[in-house]
């Protein structure tokens, strides 16, 4: 181990590794076009890709952001209209890639690999002067190349991808050897950015970015710092206004108010207080991507949690403490309300990895302070004195180590059961969209070295049988069999679903429908997701409006889940004008959703006695549009 740490710490050899991972990691270009994994997998769906790329692809097709001039004038509904950053960078992308799948993707390889590289620098500042630096940096970026949970987030268009640059943007900034005044000023200007531009629930930036504030005024004594800060913030702020006064008619304030009120009145998403949902929303933060799919990691996190914790007050490490609040700054907010933090959460796993690198900086020191003993090597060295592990009344620090172990072994099997719930006991049906192969995969590679681990420190802890040599193999053997069974499910997991006999059916079904449709209009918000390899003009507006246009332009198509369900709204107000839908064409998708296909389709709307005398000679029965309760069909016999 030794000679395979020195050979990892020459510069050549580093900097050559180094190289070759970050060429790695554009692999995940590759089949960028392919279907995303079914929604269980990994939480994501194609339809929300064209949704959170409104923005841009309005932009891109009509030549400007909010449409208003069209025959059909567009609605951009609130929580469409945050994410400037990232639209403005898919509409740089659509020009050059054009209207498929790579100018739409993209972007989010590129903000994933700038989070890279800002991890890594981070990396390299926090870890100055620490003898396994490199070694560690390299682990670091493996785990970032290799995650599937990373890589899905790197290939799919969703906000959280330029949130988690932004995160990582404003630590860069905080831990970089820029002026005082200048650095507060960007970080200031950043916070704003990641609130006006990317994301309104960015609030729990606030902590980490109120905590640097507290350190600097109370380390120098002086409030220059604080008030570029501020300064840097009120600048964009007014920018941010400006977007949104001009652009769309309204203060920031309001459409921020606009997009929490429409998310907070979904059903298992609203805020809350009660006992119960706090619950569950801290078991979701705890099960989320970042964390299911890197089991090993989060397991060997928590074996390093106490030294972090050392390392924060007995060492003072204020980077490792704001690093810290932005983790414990989302937990708190998703504990009150819990943004689908199984898939976003993702966006602290930068600052996750981070921290977990950096208590292998203080895993030495904090052995000597709690046993006394003098450890032979500094860094990630094990040796213990022998009394450490010899059950006598004698040795006081048995307790400690029985203790510590508790602690490790039963943190880890409750982040087990959180970890494991979606493949095995969740009652969303996500389970269903995992094959046997994924589970098997996951019981080898993710619970099984965690549970193996446990069972052998207890043997060894608690029955005297290991001397410090052994125990030092003992660790230093579980932590490359927890690292490298992690790295396995993970490469197993993206083979599997993106590089091994990847699918195209939702790029061909675009291709299909640009066909019948030719370059009109299709209503609808999900006809966006549609609206690539094709010249189709995609409309998205309330329900009501869209109504109305079915109504009053015959042969308008409006895209509508065609087995699943249709908004109560639109029903509603069709029944009111005696319309009803038919079925123009039907798109079939390969992808599911809790084992559920649901494919889509071209709707006309058609008056409610023509269709009913059409159909039904007898007028002793009406057909009224509504959903099913097996949802397999819009329309449901009711005798009069």
């Amino acid at each position: 181990m030794n000679k395979l740490i020195k050979i990892l710490n020459n510069k050549r050899v580093y900097f050559a590794i180094l190289a070759v991972l970050l060429g790695i990691f554009f692999a995940r270009l590759i089949h960028l076009d392919s279907d995303l994994p079914s929604f269980g997998v990994a939480l994501y769906a194609p339809v929300d890709e064209g949704t959170y790329s409104i923005m841009a692809l309005n932009k891109y097709i009509y030549g400007e952001v909010n449409v208003k001039n069209q025959e059909l004038n567009s609605f951009t509904y609130p929580t469409h209209r945050i994410n400037v950053l990232g639209n403005a960078l898919s509409y740089l992308s659509l020009n050059i890639f054009g209207r498929n799948y790579a100018g739409l993707r993209m972007p989010s390889v590129v903000w994933a690999f700038l989070t890279l590289l800002l991890a890594l620098f981070i990396l390299n500042k926090l870890l100055q002067g620490y003898a396994y630096k490199r070694p560690v940096i390299l682990l670091s970026a493996v785990i970032f190349t290799t995650s599937f949970a990373y890589l899905m987030v790197s290939r799919v268009v969703e906000p959280s991808v330029v949130r988690m640059f932004c995160a990582v943007l404003l630590f860069a900034l905080y831990v970089s050897g820029i002026k005082p005044f200048l650095k507060f000023f960007l970080m200031g200007a950043l916070l704003s950015v990641s609130l006006y531009f990317v994301y309104v629930t960015n609030i729990f930036f606030l902590l980490p970015c109120a905590l640097m504030l507290f350190v600097d005024l109370y380390e120098t004594k002086r409030v220059l710092n604080s008030l570029m800060f501020i300064l840097g913030a009120v600048s964009v702020a007014v920018l941010g206004e400006h977007y949104y006064k001009t652009v769309w008619g309204l203060s920031y304030l309001q459409n921020a108010i606009d997009s929490v009120s429409a998310f907070a009145s979904t059903a298992g998403y609203e805020s809350t207080t009660k006992i119960g949902h706090l619950y569950k929303n801290f078991r979701y933060f705890f099960s989320n991507n970042g964390f299911m799919f890197n089991m090993p990691l989060f397991f060997m996190s928590l074996y390093l949690l106490p030294p972090l914790v050392f390392g924060i007050f007995k060492k003072r490490d204020i980077n490792a403490l704001v690093l810290s609040a932005f983790i414990i700054g989302l937990l708190f907010q998703t504990i009150y309300s819990q943004d689908y933090i199984l898939r976003k959460g993702i966006i602290i796993f930068p600052h996750f990895l981070i921290l977990t690198m950096l208590s292998l900086k203080y895993f030495n020191s904090f052995l000597e302070s709690m046993w006394g003993s003098e450890l032979n090597n500094a860094g990630i060295s094990f040796e213990f004195n022998r009394k450490i592990f010899r059950i006598s009344k004698e040795n006081l620090k048995i307790p400690f180590a029985r203790a510590y172990f508790a602690f490790f072994a039963f943190t880890g099997l409750v982040a087990l059961i959180f970890c494991s719930n979606r493949l095995f006991f969740t009652s969303s049906n996500a389970r269903i969209d995992f094959s046997i192969y994924d589970k098997l995969g996951y019981i080898v590679f993710q619970a099984a070295p965690v549970i193996c681990t446990i069972a052998y420190g207890y043997f060894k802890v608690f029955n005297n049988k290991i001397s410090p040599a052994s125990f030092k193999k003992f660790l230093f053997e579980c932590m490359i069999l927890i690292f490298a069974c992690g790295f396995l499910f993970n490469v197993l997991l993206s083979f599997e679903y993106i590089f091994f006999k990847p699918s195209f059916k939702n790029k061909e079904s675009m291709i299909k429908l640009g066909k019948y449709v030719g370059n009109d209009y299709v209503l609808g918000e999900w006809a966006y997701a549609h609206a690539l390899y094709n010249d189709i003009m995609p409309v998205e507006n309330t329900y009501e409006k869209l109504t109305q246009y079915l109504i009053e332009k015959p042969g308008a198509k409006i895209l509508l889940y065609s087995n699943y369900s249709i908004d109560p709204v639109l029903i509603e107000t069709l029944l009111s004008k005696h319309f009803v839908f038919k079925e123009e064409y039907k798109i079939d998708k390969s992808y599911t959703t809790y084992g559920e296909m649901r494919p889509f389709a071209l709707y006309s709307v058609i008056r409610f006695k023509e269709y009913y005398y059409k159909l039904f000679p007898r007028k002793d029965r009406l057909y009224y549009p509504c959903r099913s309760i097996n949802n397999t069909s819009l329309f449901m016999d009711i005798a009069l």
